[in-house]
């Protein structure tokens, strides 16, 4: 595995998303884009737990929101993997995370691929 591709684990908040609605403005940190806008790559929404103050990481574990172990690595390039679940991918901050490494590892290479095919144009 690539050095750049630097996987690393990290304590994720994940929201259902039946849950959204219920968690209010903690929503936002759910969202990619210049202006908060789009919806994350992937099947999953995912954020580390450091992201939250005590109060908004309590409302979305009592929303349904689970604090669980997973991975963070670089996300230069968005990609669409249709068969490969339990990740998401921040574009615009360049980043994802996934539940397993074997996942975080193979969203990470598609990731950069896509990114060198990209640059190769």
């Amino acid at each position: 595995m690539n050095n750049e591709f630097q996987i690393n684990p990290v304590q994720l908040l994940w929201i259902p998303d039946a849950s959204m609605e219920a968690i209010g403005d903690i929503a936002d940190y759910f969202t990619d884009g210049y202006w908060g806008d789009a919806v994350p790559d992937g099947n999953l929404l995912l954020i580390p737990e450091s992201s939250f103050n005590r109060y908004d990481l309590a409302t979305a574990v009592s929303a349904g929101g689970k604090v669980v172990e997973g991975y963070e690595f670089p996300y230069p390039r968005s990609v669409t993997l249709r068969k490969t679940r339990g990740w998401c991918g921040f574009v615009t901050a360049g980043v994802g995370y996934a539940l397993t490494r074997e996942i975080a590892e193979a969203v990470c290479a598609a990731s950069f691929a896509a990114r060198d095919e990209e640059e190769e144009d």
